[in-house]
C-alpha cells in the first residue's frame, strides 16, 4: 500500500507525535498498528519522517530525534494558534460550529486533515474535542492592549471552581505570552517557574476573569504551577523524559524559545515589596542583620589571621601533608549538580525570600515533586522493589531486619515492613534509610 500524508495511518502517527513527542516514531508505529505486518509500517516511517522535516524546513535523513520530535510539536502548535489568530473573525461569526478542516488548514502539507489529527491539536490547546472553545481562544488572542473578560466561568452556581474551565484559560495564557519563562544563562538552564506565575496570577488571569470569582478559587496557584510544569514536561525540559546531557537540555530550551517566540524579558510585575510599608520595613530589618553579619564575620576573620600568626612557629616543617579525600570531591560535585537543578527551577533566592516571610507563588506540593525528581536525576531510589522476596546472605546488611538473621549462605523469605532509601551506583546501592524487613 502507498501511503503519503493525507493517509489517515500517517496522520494517527503526527497525532501521537504531536501527544507525546517524547517517545520514538519507531515505538508509535509498532504501538499503533499491530495488526499490521512489518512492510506496511516500514513504509509509514518514511513518510512521517518526510513531513517532519518539511514542517522543519530541513532534510532529515534518519529515525527523527528528540530535538526534531519536540520542534514538530511546537511549531504545528504555534500554526495553530496563528490560524485560530487569522481566521478570528470568521469563528465569532460562526457560532459555535466549526470547520476544523478549514481553519487549521495549512499546519501540515496535507490536503485534508483527519479527526485523528484535528483532535489532538484541539485537546492540546484546551479547545474541546470539537473545538466548542475556539470562540474564547479566539478573543483571547486577537486582544490588544485592553482585552475584554472572556466570560467563561470559572466558578458553578454553587461556587465550585470548574476546574476545565480554569485550566483552558491558564493554557491559553501561557501560550499567548511571550515572556522568557525559559532562558539560557551561562551554558545552563534557568525556568523561571516562581515570577512567571506569580504574572499569570496576579496580571494575566484578571484580564480574562472577574478578579472575585479569582480570589474565591484557592487553588489558583496551584493549578496555575502544575499547567506550565505540564508544558514544561511536555517539551522535555523538565520532568522524567528530559536528556540527562547539559548540552542536549540546553539545545532543547534554546529551540522552544525560539519556536515558542519567546522574547520579552521575564521581571515580577507588581510585588507586594513596592507598595507594602511592612514589607519595606522587612527589608530594612533584613539588611540591618546582614550588616551585622558582615562585620562579625570580618571581627572573626581579624582574630583568625592573628590566630595563624602566633601559632605558625609551633607547627612542626616535618608535619605529613593531608591528602584530600577524592571521594569527598566526587561528593561535593554530586551535591552540587543537585543543587544546580533545584535552582534551575526553584532559584534559592526566591526559596531564601519565602523563608523570610515574602509570598510568592510556589506550592508546596509542586516543589517536593521537583525535589524528588531532582534526587531521582541524581539515583536516590526507594527500594526493594518487591514486596516479597528472598533475602540472601550478602544481601542482608542493606536491611534492617526484624527478629530475623540469614545464616551464612542461606535465603529467607521477607516481606517489606517499611521502604528504604538509598543512592544507586550502578548495581550498587548505598542506604540512606535501611528498608525494614520482617519474615513473610
Amino acid at each position: 500500500m502507498e501511503y503519503d500524508v493525507n493517509s489517515l495511518e500517517v496522520q494517527q502517527v503526527l497525532a501521537e507525535i504531536l501527544n507525546k513527542p517524547a517517545d520514538p516514531i519507531n515505538h508509535i508505529i509498532n504501538n499503533l498498528f499491530k495488526d499490521k505486518n512489518n512492510v506496511d509500517r516500514k513504509e509509514i516511517f518514511p513518510v512521517v519522517q518526510r513531513v517532519v522535516g518539511e514542517v522543519l524546513e530541513i532534510k532529515i535523513e534518519s529515525n527523527p530525534d528528540l530535538l526534531q520530535r519536540l520542534r514538530f510539536a511546537w511549531i504545528v502548535l504555534k500554526r495553530a494558534d496563528k490560524c485560530v489568530w487569522n481566521k478570528s473573525k470568521d469563528i465569532s461569526k460562526s457560532g459555535h460550529k466549526f470547520d476544523l478542516n478549514n481553519i487549521f488548514t495549512g499546519i501540515i502539507p496535507a490536503n485534508e486533515l483527519h479527526d485523528c489529527f484535528l483532535t489532538r491539536i484541539c485537546s492540546l490547546l484546551e479547545l474541546g474535542q470539537k473545538g466548542d472553545f475556539l470562540k474564547y481562544y479566539a478573543n483571547l488572542l486577537r486582544a490588544g492592549k485592553k482585552p475584554k473578560q472572556l466570560k467563561l466561568e470559572i466558578l458553578d452556581s454553587d461556587g465550585k471552581t470548574r476546574t476545565e474551565n480554569l485550566k483552558r484559560i491558564i493554557c491559553w495564557v501561557i501560550r499567548k505570552s511571550k515572556y522568557k519563562y525559559i532562558d539560557v544563562e551561562d551554558g545552563s538552564i534557568q525556568m523561571k517557574l516562581t515570577p512567571f506565575v506569580d504574572i499569570i496570577k496576579n496580571e494575566e488571569m484578571p484580564k480574562w476573569c472577574p478578579q472575585t470569582q479569582l480570589n474565591a478559587i484557592e487553588t489558583l496557584t496551584e493549578e496555575i504551577e502544575n499547567t506550565v510544569n505540564n508544558w514544561l514536561n511536555y517539551s522535555c525540559i523538565d520532568g522524567e523524559n528530559a536528556p540527562d546531557s547539559p548540552a542536549d537540555k540546553k539545545e532543547i530550551a534554546e529551540m522552544f524559545i525560539k519556536d515558542n517566540e519567546l522574547k520579552d524579558k521575564l521581571k515580577l510585575i507588581g510585588s507586594s515589596t513596592q507598595a507594602d510599608p511592612q514589607a519595606l520595613k522587612r527589608i530594612r530589618e533584613l539588611e540591618s542583620e546582614v550588616s551585622k553579619l558582615a562585620e562579625e564575620n570580618r571581627k572573626l576573620e581579624e582574630e583568625k589571621a592573628i590566630w595563624k600568626t602566633v601559632n605558625a612557629p609551633l607547627q612542626s616543617a616535618e608535619e605529613p601533608k593531608i591528602q584530600k579525600d577524592e571521594n569527598e570531591n566526587v561528593g561535593m560535585v554530586e551535591l552540587q549538580d543537585f543543587l544546580k537543578i533545584i535552582d534551575s527551577k526553584y532559584s534559592f533566592d526566591v526559596l531564601r525570600s519565602v523563608q523570610l516571610g515574602d509570598e510568592h507563588a510556589i506550592t508546596i506540593k509542586n516543589f517536593i515533586a521537583h525535589l524528588f525528581y531532582s534526587l531521582r536525576k541524581k539515583s536516590f531510589v526507594s527500594y526493594p522493589e518487591q514486596e516479597q522476596f528472598d533475602l540472601d546472605y550478602d544481601q542482608s546488611g542493606l536491611y534492617q531486619c526484624i527478629n530475623f538473621e540469614v545464616p551464612p549462605g542461606g535465603k529467607i523469605r521477607v516481606k517489606v515492613e517499611k521502604q528504604g532509601w538509598a543512592l544507586k551506583k550502578g548495581s550498587r546501592l548505598f542506604p540512606v534509610r535501611k528498608a525494614v524487613l520482617k519474615l513473610a
